[in-house]
């Protein structure tokens, strides 16, 4: 049993180490990108006749903060990043212990890593990292739409198709989920989702949350609307919290 649970924890530890140097490499190219145009940009705030722009001064100030804003961003998460993996490496470090002690060691370790929330610590490595690049653009795309509106408009659609594909990937999963819920009689079920991230297990279990609150609070709540179709919250596996994509999947199969 020892050596069973030291491998899985050695597997999921693995899993989120990867995670984390992926998410490392991206926020150092980020972080590198940003501070490219901050170089510049700061020299704004200096208030001298060689830093003089044609750009307002409120303009001047708004992008420094976006773009301050996005680098401090990207630093918090790229230390956030090591922070984690030193946690990771002493939760699987093991010294020589009786098969007994090294369980119960290796529970007590789960059970801090599980009630201290660290893989929602984890989680929101990449939740800063996109909220960091969406401050960028929308630094470069008022700095872009002062100077010339030639070079603004592609940027902003392109920007704009990015954004959407963010928005669509985040709201997929959650419009399913709630879709699939309110007709109850769809056989067989619509293929799962399959865009998960931490942004969008966030929006999953606020329309979890709801429907629970639906459940506890006014369970025929639609009933009153001819025009809706019938909303059957009374079933007790929709009173029960998903707390991950795991127990999101076995409510799925059920």
């Amino acid at each position: 049993c020892s050596l069973i649970a030291q491998k899985y924890d050695k597997d999921t530890c693995k899993d989120w180490k990867e995670e984390i140097d992926t998410l490392l490499v991206f926020a150092g190219l980020f972080s590198a990108v940003a501070t490219a145009f901050i170089i510049d940009s700061y020299k704004w705030l200096l208030n001298t006749d060689s830093n003089a722009t044609s750009l307002p001064t409120e303009v001047q100030k708004r992008i420094n903060v976006y773009w301050f804003s996005s680098l401090l961003l990207a630093l918090s998460s790229a230390s956030t990043g090591m922070l984690c993996k030193q946690w990771l490496r002493e939760y699987i470090r093991h010294a020589g212990r009786s098969t007994e002690d090294a369980l119960c060691v290796r529970q007590m370790r789960l059970f801090g890593l599980s009630e201290w929330k660290v893989g929602g610590i984890i989680s929101t490595i990449p939740l800063l990292l996109q909220v960091a690049l969406i401050l960028f653009f929308i630094g470069l795309l008022e700095l872009l739409w002062r100077l010339d509106k030639t070079v603004a408009i592609p940027f902003t659609i392109i920007a704009t198709f990015v954004v959407l594909f963010l928005l669509f990937t985040t709201l997929a999963p959650a419009m399913q989920y709630f879709y699939v819920v309110w007709r109850r009689s769809l056989a067989p079920l619509p293929p799962q989702c399959p865009y998960r991230s931490p942004q969008a297990w966030i929006i999953v279990s606020l329309f979890n949350q709801m429907f629970i609150w639906l459940t506890s609070i006014r369970p025929n709540i639609f009933e009153r609307h001819s025009s809706f179709p019938r909303l059957d919250l009374q079933g007790p596996e929709l009173a029960k919290p998903c707390s991950s994509w795991e127990k999101y999947d076995l409510y799925w199969v059920q």
